[in-house]
């Protein structure tokens, strides 16, 4: 497999993003990609690189030695970068070429180098598919692959996991899923590649396969072992000790939602889930929330997110670090869209 150069626009050596609305199987997708020795799969999801990509102007002309060290300072000091179990030590000769790709490719390679002896990187922030055609813009050979799932699962496994409640998990997987693949379009076929996660869990031999073929990696069976944390323990496994598979795991919103919820989620959602091949009993139905309602949503979820992370304990067990992680990620979600 070649090398990646930095400078090439070559669409089948560049890094390769995995991007959905959350709750969708972007997590086990990127899970199994790790299992590849051909590429490095960063362990969190960093939430940046549209923030930088948006604005990289304001570190002013990069073939400037100095604007380029600031770029790169910003970039390999945000907090996910900072953990002590990464000891990433990327310095600036690393930089192939005076661009934003040349400042994230040299952090990303220097850690795809140091555990997995490979110059390719993966990374997994499932918001970035609002921003594909930004980052395709900076980054020429980057690949996206979007798995999107029935509505209707996502709304509970997100209100299920962050509280979020349901019309507004639903309002949302609308807009994230029809701007992904609208943006799709526009890359095309040779960066862009959708994914159903009912189609991936039914039958993920055939579709890991067509996914190895589009980002250029050889397939192995083992890209079919999982270690989720609900399937194996929490955390990223190692290969050899992940026992997992991947497993069908849809239709629960059938059990886990009356007939008014059911109902509710559907009216923001109902005419998506035709479309994309869901049966629904309102086919036509595409709400918009009035104004106070999505205020109230947008309130909800930063309760929700410090409801989510005590829940977890990770505010009472590092609160100085979450803190300012929590600080620098509303600092870059001024410019997110959504």
């Amino acid at each position: 497999m070649p090398d990646l150069d930095a400078s090439s626009p070559s669409a089948t050596t560049g890094p390769v993003f995995v991007v959905g609305m959350n709750g969708s199987g972007t997590t086990m997708l990127a899970d199994c990609l790790d299992n590849s020795p051909h590429l490095y799969v960063f362990p969190w999801e960093t939430r940046i690189i549209p923030w930088f990509v948006l604005n990289v102007d304001r570190f002013g002309d990069l073939a400037d030695e100095k604007n380029l060290n600031r770029l790169f300072s910003a970039f390999k000091t945000s907090a996910e970068f900072r953990r002590r179990s990464l000891k990433e030590d990327a310095i600036l000769p690393d930089v192939l070429n005076p661009t934003l790709f040349g400042v994230i490719d040299a952090v990303y390679r220097t850690l795809a180098l140091k555990k997995k002896g490979t110059r390719r990187w993966l990374e997994k922030s499932p918001m970035n598919i609002q921003f594909m055609t930004d980052i395709a813009s900076a980054i020429p050979s980057a690949q996206f692959i979007h798995i999107y799932r029935d509505g209707r699962d996502v709304a509970i496994s997100n209100q299920r996991r962050f509280y979020w409640a349901l019309e507004s998990s639903a309002y949302r997987w609308v807009n994230v899923v029809r701007k992904g693949r609208e943006d799709g379009l526009r890359i095309g076929c040779e960066k862009y590649m959708e994914l159903r996660y009912e189609d991936f869990t039914d039958d993920p031999e055939h579709w890991m396969n067509k996914i190895c073929r589009f980002i250029d990696i050889p397939y192995d069976s083992a890209l079919l072992k999982s270690g989720m944390p609900w399937l194996n323990g929490p955390g990223r496994s190692a290969i050899d000790t992940k026992t997992g598979g991947i497993v069908q795991n849809s239709g629960k919103w059938k059990t886990a939602l009356n007939a008014g919820k059911l109902a509710g989620v559907e009216r923001f959602a109902g005419k998506l889930l035709k479309e994309l091949g869901y049966a629904t009993d309102h086919p036509n139905s595409e709400a918009t929330p009035f104004f106070l309602q999505k205020v109230r949503w947008l309130w909800n979820d930063y309760v929700s997110r410090i409801r989510y992370h005590f829940a977890h304990t990770r505010l009472l067990k590092q609160p100085g670090r979450k803190l300012r992680s929590y600080a620098e990620r509303l600092r870059y979600k001024k410019t997110l869209r959504g």
